[in-house]
This record gives structure tokens, sequence and C-alpha cells, in this order.
């Protein structure tokens, strides 16, 4: 018997004894009336069955109490853990993010002897996969990526960076090497997204502990340095972060903020020249190519090749690109006010960046309003990179020609066009790479005009310096050519005073 127990047996006890006093008393005479007693034999039981139902109420409240209790404390558990991989974890790839790497980076340099790897890894063309498939599917081939890499590497080590960059902490850097062969190749194999295959490949960028970095904020920046070294490289490869890469991007930092400057300053540093084009039959003026200077304060002339990728890479070359083709077409206004001889068509070069905006033809368009130029004066130069995607290409050509701007593919032989490209899209000229004028490469030079001639188009060769190089052109019957050997590129003034007023022939 417990405790409670024996405390109501010896109350029970007590309450029969005052019973029987009580009626000994009655007997006795000295309590007439019974009344009290019974009142109290009916008081008790009911007394004392209430007392455990309040007790009985007491304990269910209380049980009640600690069951609210208890779910509230776990519905706060669910709470803190959800806030938690809110704040911590990436919500469409579930890998750890940035703050969680940050966070693990900063326990890890703190302790003694620790060596590690950090591999940035950078998507090549992700992009155009959610420009030409949606970013529906741009999201499932993040989730494949990182699916890829939990399996290759410890899932708390996988973090996804921003975007399509992920990182990876890899603490076994005696396999590096294989570590880094072996993730390539788990690209070599397509990505399966409902009823599409996707082929993609990484560019990896390689810092490591403690050589390139003592904190988390530097061995992240020298493996993104090292990935865009990567990328430069050809893509789909691997490379060491080194201290000369500093030095480059420290170049680099710098051409961009002065390059900002000089676009924000109205355009005052920049000027555009013009090199004539040549009929090589003929000696006469066929057209001209607008090319732009950048007249840096402290630096001098800047080359185009330099500044032109930054401004791609920026975004800049979209301000930098409409005020080019203003520019060209405000001279053109003018060379036709001041002399109403014929004047030849003018090339303009077209950044893929530019070609690849929305609205382009949109700009092109307003800033042939705006001017009131007449189009067919303008030949826009494209690459052959702007050939992949087929159906944007075919679509915004085919608004040129209707506008009436001529089009050319610039460097052509140096990249992937094919003859079904050719003759797929209207295009009106086709400019030999100057690299093969210089190398003497005569087998593809003969081929690029014989493919020309099929089809119709013009040919024009570029980087002519030499009277070799003139005949061999002529031989072929190459129809133009353009190159220091006719003449450099020059100033407006000077291409009006030697070319528009006196129209003499080129070739003597």
């Amino acid at each position: 018997m417990g405790y409670k127990g024996r405390i109501i047996s010896v109350l029970t006890c007590l309450l029969i004894g005052v019973v029987t006093i009580i009626v000994d008393f009655h007997i006795y005479g000295y309590i007439p009336d019974l009344a009290f007693l019974y009142r109290l034999i009916l008081f008790i039981p009911f007394w004392w069955i209430g007392k455990q139902f309040d007790k009985v109420t007491f304990d269910k409240h209380t049980a009640t109490q600690k069951i609210d209790a208890l779910q509230q404390q776990a519905s706060c558990d669910k709470e803190d853990e959800q806030l938690n991989f809110v704040v911590y974890y990436d919500s469409l790839t579930n890998l750890p993010n940035k703050k969680l790497l940050t966070n693990t980076l900063k326990k890890k340099v703190l302790k003694a002897g620790n060596r590690f790897s950090l591999l940035f890894i950078d998507l090549d063309g992700f992009k155009k996969i959610n420009d030409q498939l949606g970013y529906l599917y741009g999201d499932k081939l993040l989730i494949k990526v990182a699916t890829l890499l939990k399996s290759a590497f410890e899932s708390e080590n996988v973090f996804r960076f921003s975007g399509d960059e992920f990182i990876i902490i890899v603490n076994d850097r005696g396999q590096l090497y294989l570590t880094l062969s072996d993730l390539l190749g788990s690209f070599s194999e397509p990505f399966k997204l409902d009823d599409k295959e996707v082929y993609i490949t990484p560019s990896i960028g390689v810092s490591l502990y403690p050589e390139h970095g003592k904190n988390s904020e530097d061995l992240i920046k020298h493996a993104d340095a090292a990935m865009q070294y990567a990328k430069e490289k050809g893509k789909n490869t691997w490379k060491y972060y080194s201290y000369s890469l500093e030095e480059k991007n420290k170049y680099y930092y710098s051409m961009e903020h002065d390059l900002r400057k000089a676009v924000s300053y109205a355009y005052t540093d920049f000027s555009m020249l013009y090199q004539p084009q040549v009929d090589i039959k003929t000696g006469e003026l066929a057209g001209l190519e607008a090319l732009i200077r950048w007249h840096h304060p402290q630096r001098g002339m800047i080359s185009p090749a330099e500044f032109i990728p930054v401004a791609e890479k920026t975004g800049l070359i979209l301000p930098l690109g409409e005020w080019i083709l203003k520019e060209v077409c405000n001279q053109i206004i003018t060379w036709k006010t001041a002399d109403d001889t014929s004047l030849p068509k003018i090339a303009v070069n077209v950044s893929v960046i530019q070609w690849q905006s929305s609205d382009f033809i949109d700009r092109v368009k307003r800033i042939i309003n705006e001017t009131g130029v007449s189009p067919e004066y303008l030949e826009f130069e494209i690459t052959e990179g702007f050939m992949e995607d087929r159906t944007n290409v075919s679509n915004k050509l085919n608004e040129l020609r209707k506008i009436g701007i001529q089009v050319a593919i610039d460097d052509f032989g140096t990249g992937y066009s094919s003859l079904s490209h050719l003759k797929q899209f209207p295009i009106n000229v086709l400019k030999i790479d100057k690299s093969f004028i210089l190398q003497n490469e005569t087998a593809i030079i003969e081929s690029i005009c014989d493919i020309a001639e099929h089809l119709k188009i013009n040919v024009i060769a570029e980087g002519i310096e030499t009277q070799g190089q003139l005949a061999f052109l002529q031989s072929i019957n190459c129809t133009y050519g353009q190159g220091f050997y006719f003449e450099r590129p020059i100033k407006a003034g000077e291409f009006e005073e030697k070319y528009l007023r006196r129209q003499p022939e080129i070739i003597q």
C-alpha cells in the first residue's frame, strides 16, 4: 500500500471512531438528536468523492498542460528546424548555401594543421539552356547536377554558391588530380530532363588552403579567379589559382572601373575610325568598316581587343554598341549632306551580347528613326558563333533584311559554320579571317571563295599587307580586300578628304 493509501486508512479509522463515540453519547442521552450525525455521515462520502474528483480534474488539467507544453516545444523545434533550413540551405537543390559554406570554412581554417582544397564549379553554357528550353528545365538541370555532386562527394561538403555555381570542399588533397579527372568525366553523359537530354560541362577553379588564402573570402575569391581562367582556356577543364591571376584580375577590375567612367562621361574618350574596303579587280572603294578606339587619359590608346571583352562581360557593350551605331549613322548623314556623291555601305561590328538581347531589333529601328539614316548604307558584321541558335538568328537576320540592312559573317573559317548555315540564312558577305591570309593558307582561302561564288555571296579578305597576298587573291577571283596594304583605319575627316572628294582608285 502506498503512502496515500495508508493516510486514507487512518482517516477512515478515525471517522469510524468519531461516529461510534457520537452514537454512544446519544444512547446515554448526551446527544438527543441524531440529525447531525446523519448529515455528517451523508456529507463525508460526498465530500471524499468530491475531493477525489477534484484531484482527478487537477491531475487531468496538469496532464493537459504538460501535453500542451510538449506540443508547443515540438512546434518550436520544428519552426527552428525550418528557419535553419531557410537560412542555411538552398530551397531548389537542398544543398547547403553560401552562408553555411562561409561558416564551415571559418571553422575549418581555425583547426591547426588543416589542409584542404576548394573547387569552384561553373556550368558552361547554362544561360543558353535557360534561354532555349526555359527556366523550368534549367532548374531541373541544377537539381540533377546537385544530385551528381552529392553522389561523388560527401553531401555536407557540396554547396550551391549561386545560380549555376557550386563549391566543393575536398579534404583529401593527395588524390586531387584523380578527383578532378573523375569529376570532369562524370559530366560526359547527358542529363535526362523529362523528354529531353542535355549535355553540359563544368569549368572548375581550384584554390588550396593554406597556400592560396588564410580565410574563407580569399579562398573563394581565388577559386573563382581560377574558374574564370579555366573558361578563358576553353571551358570543360580545371585550373589552379596562381598569384599571376591576381595581377590579371586587378588589371581587369581597373579597366572595368575606367570603362564605366568613360561610358558615363558622354563617351568623350571614344572615337570612330574608318578603314576602306576595296574592289581588288577595279581598285575602287567598295565599303568601309567602322572601328572604335578608346583614348584612355593615362594609358593612352587601348585596343578594342582589350576593352570590348570587358564591355561584354559587364554589359557595358549595350550602351556602347548603341553609341557606335548612332555615331556611324550620324556620320553617314553628315557625309551625304556635304557631298551628294555615292557613298559606300559602312560595316558595324555587332557583339553577341547585343545580338542576344531581346530588344536588339527594336534598338536598331529606334536609332535609324532618330538619325534619319537610310538603312541601305549599313552592314552588320556578326561572327560564326551567332549561328548556334538557328531559330533566333534566322528570325533576326530576316528582320534586318526587311529593314534593309545587309549582314556579313566576320572572321569566317575560324568558327563552326557549315554550308547548310550559309544556304539557310540571308547572308550577304563572308569575311575571310586575316589569320588565313597571314599564314598563307591558300587551300582554305580558295575553298571559301569557291563556296561564296557557288552561293552568290561576296567575299572580303581581311589583313592584306603585301603585294604578293593581293596578287594571290586576284588570281583566285576574290572580290574585295581590306588591310594596311590599302589603308590603315583613319578618322572621318581624313577619309572624306582622301576618298569622298577625290574618289581615286585605291589600287594604282
